[in-house]
């Protein structure tokens, strides 16, 4: 008897647990509790099986006695309705009532990246480089802010062959979420090896994006900008001119992302005069349990015209450990 009553008290425990019950097109009957509806499939969580998608159209009937938000796909919203006598193909969204409205925009996250790399040589020359990056990114259903920063410093013998730090703010909106955006950039570099004591750089204009995939964007900038470059002599350069932009980034498999940058900003009063910047990199997660990638890379930047004695390009082959947060 005592056995009858714990197996009888099972049962009514899994009922009432799974009181849930969907009729397929076939006559079979789905006991469980329902989750809700998404991508033309509903999600039923099941004491056999554990979580079941079933396509609505496979679908006859459900009973449940919970009640659910209802989005439907004329576009009319419900917190609080009963999925019984609903026609399921109306149905675009439904989730538990009481539980955060899927169909809402997500609020702005942060995340962000710590980059360094370090090498070094002894022997016939004494060689050294340290290059230490930052970045945050703020982004949101409708815009996204970055903020960088980049110090670069080598020696070679004793004598600084590198030695600068860049630091900046990108900020873009997405027009009605489509792949129209505007954005505005601030930029300011130091750089003692190119003399240059002060550069800062204004951008603003109109970005498109030709490819706007989960795994895979190409991005194209049009813009203007204002350019400010002082030098240690005391002489100042000032120019205003278009910038063209394309970033270009996609997801391997699920082990690496490659990502390239190329930037030409000309000045509009003397095409002689221009800054063009390219950076292609890729990284490769490291088989450990902290958020770390192995980033590998090359970055280029030709400036025109430069101090007498300094080399119009800057060519860096890096190396860098990264670490990611969330």
């Amino acid at each position: 008897m005592r056995k009858f009553i714990f197996g009888l008290c099972a049962i009514l425990l899994t009922i009432s647990l799974y009181a849930d019950k969907i009729t397929l097109n076939d006559g079979s009957i789905l006991n469980g509790e329902i989750q809700g509806i998404a991508d033309g499939k509903v999600t039923i969580k099941t004491a056999f099986a554990g979580e079941l998608a079933i396509p609505v159209a496979s679908i006859s009937s459900l009973d449940s006695a919970k009640q659910f938000g209802v989005a439907t796909a004329d576009g009319q919203k419900a917190l609080s309705a009963s999925l019984n006598d609903k026609p399921l193909g109306q149905v675009k969204v439904a989730w538990p009532a009481g539980a955060p409205d899927p169909t809402l925009p997500k609020g702005r996250t942060w995340n962000g990246e710590i980059s360094m790399d370090l090498n070094g040589k002894t022997g016939n020359s004494e060689k050294c480089r340290l290059g230490l990056g930052a970045k945050a990114t703020m982004q949101g259903p409708d815009d996204k802010l970055l903020i960088y920063g980049v110090l670069n410093k080598a020696k070679d013998s004793g004598e600084y062959t590198e030695d600068e730090i860049i630091g900046g703010l990108d900020y873009e909106y997405r027009i009605a979420q489509s792949k129209n955006a505007i954005y505005a950039k601030f930029e300011a570099e130091k750089d003692k090896i190119a003399e240059l004591k002060l550069r800062t750089q204004y951008s603003a204009g109109y970005g498109f994006y030709f490819i706007d995939e989960k795994d895979m964007s190409l991005r194209l900038r049009i813009g203007g900008n204002y350019e400010r470059k002082k030098y240690e002599d005391g002489d100042v350069q000032e120019s205003t001119g278009v910038e063209l932009g394309l970033h270009f980034e996609k997801d391997i498999d699920a082990w690496g992302k490659w990502t390239t940058d190329v930037t030409y900003a000309p000045d509009l009063r003397n095409f002689n005069h221009y800054r063009i910047f390219h950076e292609t990199a890729l990284d490769i997660p490291m088989l450990v349990k902290l958020p770390l990638t192995l980033r590998l890379g090359v970055s280029n930047e030709y400036n025109n015209p430069v101090p007498e004695e300094t080399d119009h390009l800057d060519t860096t082959y890096f190396v860098k450990l990264v670490y990611r947060w969330k």
